[in-house]
């Protein structure tokens, strides 16, 4: 995003996307374990994005930046999946400061989770952003007034929107969205937006985006709601999955210390596969408490048709 401004107050060095408050009260860049190898400047982002990084301190990417970012800045669907805190979300922002244009139209679209954690991106979208211009960014979610939003997408509207998946259902199906051709959409915490029951709602969303676009999928997990959502939305997607470290440095335990910190993991996994199941539960149903009468029906019928031939291939398979 290539229009200069005034340069921003850097943030301390090293410093990375999640926030952390000052002793001053004032919000601050916390950097994710970095690779030491590795520089910013080998991974293709443009030279004005880069000084824009180094005015924050940002001179090394995490694992997953260093393995994202040459794929998704070349226009590739891409799959991240990393443990939290681990660089997800300021990986598909520098994809935004390196593509968004200062053309009026939705370049991109970032599904969240919840309302804060929309405002939470915004505000670590517009730090970023550094000596460069800063975006046009809506933040449409339950907090927003719906009319108010649709006022503010016309007649320029902006370059980035972050809404919650029941936010962008009902601004799509209204048609009020003007959507640039190659929009940018990044669907983020996929394992606890959508689960198996609420991929459809995915999917109808989607449909309402017929033209070209490049599709970044970023996950803490694997989920097979994962898998099917990547089948359905992109082409030939580039999967990187950077799994949590593990310190070397400490002594190996004995065999039943090995064991019990494996069953401690196992449930670990179980309780938070379980959290991430109820929350795609509810959010799905909030998306349907919340979409037109006739875009339920239609919805319906594509579930309908959904499990007619899901049954059709399990017949076929037991034959």
């Amino acid at each position: 995003y290539h229009q200069p401004k005034a340069a921003a107050t850097a943030a301390s060095p090293g410093a990375s996307v999640s926030l952390s408050q000052t002793a001053g009260g004032k919000q601050q860049l916390v950097s994710p374990p970095v690779l030491q190898d590795v520089l910013f400047t080998n991974i293709g982002l443009s030279a004005p994005v880069r000084m824009a990084l180094s005015a924050v301190g940002w001179t090394r990417p995490t694992e997953l930046q260093h393995r994202v970012l040459p794929h998704a800045l070349a226009g590739r669907d891409v799959v991240g999946v990393s443990p939290p805190r681990s660089g997800k979300t300021s990986a598909y922002l520098l994809v935004l400061l390196h593509r968004i244009t200062v053309v009026p139209a939705i370049q991109a679209i970032i599904i969240v989770s919840s309302s804060q954690t929309a405002y939470k991106i915004n505000e670590q979208l517009q730090q970023l952003c550094g000596s460069l211009a800063r975006m046009n960014v809506m933040v449409s979610t339950s907090e927003t007034s719906l009319a108010d939003d649709r006022l503010k997408l016309d007649p320029t509207p902006p370059q980035v929107l972050i809404a919650t998946a029941v936010r962008a259902a009902e601004l799509v199906q209204d048609h009020t969205l003007k959507i640039a051709t190659g929009v940018i959409l990044i669907i983020d915490e996929v394992e606890r937006q959508f689960g198996a029951q609420n991929v459809s709602l995915l999917l109808f969303f989607l449909a309402g985006i017929r033209i070209q676009r490049q599709v970044l999928l970023f996950s803490s997990s694997i989920p097979i709601t994962l898998r099917e959502i990547s089948a359905q939305t992109q082409r030939e997607p580039i999967e990187v999955v950077v799994n949590p470290e593990r310190d070397s440095s400490s002594p190996a335990g004995s065999a039943a210390e090995a064991a019990m910190e494996a069953a401690r993991e196992a449930a670990r996994i179980v309780v938070e596969a379980a959290k991430a199941a109820n929350s795609a539960r509810l959010m799905g149903e909030k998306i349907r408490a919340n979409l037109k009468p006739d875009t339920l029906r239609q919805l319906e019928k594509v579930e309908a048709q959904e499990a007619a031939a899901a049954a059709a291939a399990s017949t076929g398979a037991d034959n």
